[in-house]
């Protein structure tokens, strides 16, 4: 996209939103950042502050992160920067790796939309989180929450795979690993199109990434003397995931209530379960470890009872788990993983009995 910028004639303008701050800019200022090349831009904040003229010259550069949310040139929509500058007007642009700066995020701001792409970005008021409306037209506390739909196929490949994956002795904490991605939501559900639109294609996209590391891992997994090695780990834990998950965090974060606001979730038949949680959740789950992000995106609420009791406790316990080992060094990490957890594996097989009383109760006599 190219657009006139005032001193760049020529210039891409990105759009980010500051995640950390450092003066004189604030968490949750809406910056346009243009530049003729990637590296150094132009910053400019759309609350008409200008800061050229103000502020004595520094000796020691400040580095505020920030998030885009308006892609241009090389960057991507949710990708994470560090922007260092001397002179607020001007800085120097590092792209930051995705999961590792994630875990620093303050409380992201509000949400900022876009109504038209030949105007620069129009910051609007969010949403009213005490006057939105649920898909069931029931009001909520909290603009969204997902789904994941519990098909006769789905049933069916859960049980079959769970129960192979028990065979191989050697996989540990993995197991869970590979359990998890068969439990990725499908669906966002939400009264704000636009939200559940751009939610939605980021939704298909982890899972996409996330469908990239099933099939030959798994069937690794099932082959003769498997063990973990690195370039099984490595077909496991891809950039892609990581790079999906942060983007995907970025989009729902602003939407999400405190602790005080949980919502009431309706369902529309057994056969799904829904999942909603807190900011606090999302920033306290550190996403440097897939694992950790996927198990606090796991839909765990059922009109089942059963079924929500079995769902939330190994989502708790492998949020808990794996968010433990998210910044062990990864030898002890790989050690450690490598081992079975009797507890993952003692609610994993609980959630299986749980999925098919459920979806596959036994005949009647």
């Amino acid at each position: 996209m190219n657009r006139r910028s005032d001193s760049l004639p020529f210039a891409d303008i990105a759009i980010v939103r500051i995640l950390t701050a450092a003066e004189p800019y604030s968490a949750g200022d809406v910056l346009s950042v243009a530049f003729t090349s990637p590296g150094i831009g132009r910053l400019r904040c759309h609350d008409g502050r200008s800061f050229d003229d103000r502020r004595p010259s520094r000796v020691i550069p400040e580095v505020v992160s920030a998030i885009v949310v308006c892609a241009a040139g090389p960057y991507v929509e949710g990708q994470l920067l560090a922007l260092a500058f001397v002179e607020p007007s001007l800085a120097r642009i590092h792209v930051v790796e995705f999961a590792a700066a994630m875990q620093a995020q303050s409380v992201p701001p509000e949400p900022i939309r876009y109504v038209a792409e030949s105007t620069a970005a129009q910051v609007l008021p969010p949403p009213s989180l005490t006057e939105s409306k649920t898909y069931d037209g029931e009001s909520s506390l909290q603009a969204f929450c997902v789904k994941l739909q519990w098909t006769s196929d789905r049933v069916r490949r859960f049980v079959q795979v769970c129960d192979k994956l028990f065979t191989v002795d050697r996989l540990g904490w993995y197991r869970h690993s590979l359990v998890l991605r068969l439990l990725v939501p499908d669906e966002i559900r939400s009264a704000d199109t636009l939200f559940r639109t751009e939610a939605t294609r980021h939704l298909e996209t982890l899972r996409s990434a996330i469908g990239t590391t099933l099939g030959n891992p798994l069937l690794a997994a099932f082959m003769p003397n498997f063990s973990v090695t690195t370039d099984w780990l490595e077909s496991l834990e891809t950039a892609d995931i990581a790079r999906a998950l942060a983007a995907f965090r970025g989009v729902i974060a602003p939407y999400l209530g405190e602790d005080s606001e949980r919502p009431q979730l309706a369902f529309e038949s057994v056969e799904e379960t829904l999942g909603a949680f807190t900011r606090s959740e999302l920033l306290a789950t550190p996403f440097s470890s897939a694992e950790a992000g996927l198990a606090l995106l796991l839909p765990h609420a059922s009109p089942v009872p059963s079924l929500a009791e079995s769902l939330g406790a190994y989502r708790a316990k492998l949020g808990e788990l794996f968010g433990q080992m998210a910044d062990t060094p990864e030898k002890a990490r790989l050690k450690q993983m490598t081992q079975s957890n009797h507890v993952l594996d003692d609610q994993l097989w609980q959630l299986v009995s749980a999925v098919q009383q459920t979806f596959e109760p036994a005949p009647a006599a």
